[in-house]
C-alpha cells in the first residue's frame, strides 16, 4: 500500500482536529472530527463518529425531557 499524500502540499503526516460546527435545522453545535494535513491544514476527510455520538446524546436528552414533562403534567 502506498503512503497517503496531501493533495495540496504533498505532505505525508496527518492529524485529527475536533471542531464545533452548526448542525441541522436547529443549528446545534456538534463536534466534528477532521483528518487534516499536519503541514498545511488541508482537510483530507471527516470522521462521523463524533457527529453520530452527538446526535444520539441530543436524542436522549430530548426523549428524557419529553418524558419528564409528561410526568410533571400528570401530577399537576
Amino acid at each position: 500500500m502506498k503512503d497517503s499524500i496531501c493533495p495540496n502540499c504533498k505532505g505525508k503526516t496527518f492529524e485529527i482536529q475536533i471542531k464545533k460546527v452548526p448542525y441541522g435545522t436547529t443549528r446545534t453545535e456538534v463536534n466534528v472530527e477532521f483528518v487534516q494535513c499536519s503541514q498545511c491544514g488541508t482537510i483530507i476527510g471527516v470522521l462521523q463518529t463524533g457527529t453520530v455520538i452527538s446526535r444520539l446524546e441530543n436524542c436522549t436528552h430530548h426523549i428524557t425531557n419529553k418524558f419528564l414533562e409528561s410526568n410533571v403534567d400528570k401530577h399537576l
